[in-house]
């Protein structure tokens, strides 16, 4: 179909326009260069498509130099509910010294229908800028239809240093009750009656980490480990009911 993006500038100018049509998939792209001088504020894009228009604004300000960085390790991949987090933040300035004897808040919440906080650390960086934390989980949290039924939790961290600068930072972790994840497919594609098929067999944590496991099948009875790579196969005759 004819599609057309548009950008309008903060004071309204129209400063990009792009005219064409979407590809056999849908699809239809613009590149646009900012200029070395322009007005600064939000800027409009605009993309219309036959009769719908979609807009999505966008800040363009001067690039501001952060004066330290912030990074929030944790000791797991995922969790299940009610595990203990352990990890640590650390802070450092961007010419590399330490941000000592900061003020730290880290913030986990939950998500349902919005983000609900459930658990804070506050504390002071040391002289090496930084500070270990545990946060235990909730025994029970809602999973989410995009991430599988796994839950995810998020950590927030708030660091300010002796001087008044703020930076923030964030992690999500996966928190699930399931952690191995077992798939199962013919090579075929589907399985043939009356004849052997080889059927893989996929193990993995919910990080994505391939899994070494032990497998029990119901039907033929029998027992076999995935590789390191968490792969396995089996052959099986599927016989008419």
């Amino acid at each position: 179909q004819d599609a057309m993006i548009e950008v309008d500038d903060a004071k309204g100018n129209k400063v990009f326009k792009k005219v064409g049509k979407t590809s056999t998939f849908g699809l239809f792209s613009a590149d646009f260069q900012l200029a070395d001088q322009v007005n600064m504020g939000d800027y409009v894009i605009r993309a219309i498509v036959g009769d719908t228009t979609s807009e999505r604004s966008v800040k363009v300000d001067r690039y501001r130099l952060p004066k330290f960085k912030v990074s929030l390790e944790v000791d797991k991949g995922f969790y299940q509910p009610g595990d203990l987090v352990s990890g640590h933040l650390a802070a450092k300035y961007t010419f590399g010294e330490s941000v000592s004897k900061a003020k730290l808040k880290i913030t986990a919440s939950t998500f349902i229908h919005d983000f609900t906080p459930f658990a804070t650390v506050e504390g002071e960086t040391d002289a090496e800028g930084k500070l270990p934390f545990e946060i235990r989980l909730k025994d029970h949290f809602v999973g989410q239809e995009l991430r599988q039924g796994d839950a995810f939790v998020t950590l927030e961290a708030e660091v300010t240093d002796t001087a008044n600068h703020t930076q923030k930072t964030s992690r999500n972790l996966t928190v699930t009750e399931r952690p191995i994840r077992i798939e199962v497919f013919p090579e075929s594609g589907q399985l043939v009656q009356g004849v052997d098929n080889t059927v893989y067999v996929l193990t993995a944590y919910p990080d994505g980490r391939p899994a070494k496991t032990t497998l029990t099948f119901a039907e033929p009875r029998s027992q076999l480990e995935t590789s390191e790579a968490g792969i396995a196969k089996v052959t099986i005759k599927p016989t008419k009911p």
